[in-house]
């Protein structure tokens, strides 16, 4: 039996906060940005777009409330954008090119599905990888910050993006819920504000396929709007916190209780 949860704030709450959140930064990046020309939205782009809401929300809200649906998640997240990755900078997809786009994302999501149930069985590496991904979000973010990137020097964005992530890593067993926590919101943030740009389409995502070299022709240009997207991730942040600190901590204390206590210090 699951310990009582603390707080006042059940789902229904917590749903209406995250919904309330995300339709007014919608609403303000859309104002700033329906002077701007917009390509067509292409299926792909729709799916992934709903994507990165849908996930990102659950790590906003939820993200330590389920130890081991995260780790499912964080897994399938991994795999997936890494599968997809390597699949575009071998054989790149033209925009138009949609069946293999749709190839391709129906492998990331298939691998990433698998290798993310495998990641379930191993809570030590499903942690350190919970906090690397909060470590890469961040510092995506913190690139995103200038044109052409805060760093612009490709070994350099390199050994900042593995700073970050390792770090994150490491720092997960040092202050395991706590750290979790901000881990899981910084991630949620930062895949909200990526699924919303799919939709408003103010160039603010195509920092991460040029910051990673993924597609040579993407470059990062953010205009006003893009800067409002990171805006709104940082007044996330104390928001999440907010609801994970009284929705997630007690269930969170119950679902890693199998982890190693020489692992880790609360």
């Amino acid at each position: 039996m699951l310990p009582r949860r603390t707080g006042s704030l059940g789902h229904q709450g917590l749903l209406q906060i995250g919904f309330v959140w995300l339709c007014s930064l919608l609403s303000i990046v859309w104002a700033q940005t329906e002077q701007l020309p917009r390509p067509p939205l292409m299926g792909d782009q729709v799916v992934a777009g709903i994507f990165f809401l849908l996930v990102g929300l659950y790590y906003f809200a939820f993200g330590t409330r389920k130890f081991h649906m995260t780790l499912l998640l964080n897994g399938f997240l991994i795999c997936s954008m890494l599968v997809y990755y390597v699949c575009i900078k071998v054989r790149p997809a033209a925009v138009d090119d949609m069946p293999r786009r749709v190839i391709y994302m129906v492998v990331a999501m298939l691998l990433g599905l698998v290798f993310g149930a495998i990641l379930c069985l191993f809570n030590l590496v499903g942690l350190f990888g919970i906090g690397g991904v909060g470590g890469f979000s961040l510092s995506m973010v913190l690139l995103s910050l200038a044109e052409d990137g805060l760093i612009m020097v490709n070994w350099g964005r390199g050994l900042f993006i593995t700073f970050f992530v390792v770090a994150f890593g490491i720092l997960v067993f040092a202050v395991t819920l706590r750290f979790l926590m901000l881990s899981t919101v910084i991630t949620g943030s930062y895949l909200i504000i990526l699924g919303v740009d799919f939709f408003t389409r103010t160039g603010y995502k195509e920092h991460l396929t040029a910051f990673t070299h993924a597609t040579p022709s993407d470059f990062y240009h953010p205009g006003r709007a893009a800067y409002v997207l990171i805006a709104a991730w940082i007044l996330a942040i104390p928001v999440g916190l907010f609801i994970q600190h009284y929705s997630s901590s007690r269930y969170l204390e119950h679902s890693i209780a199998r982890v190693p206590k020489s692992t880790m210090h609360v």
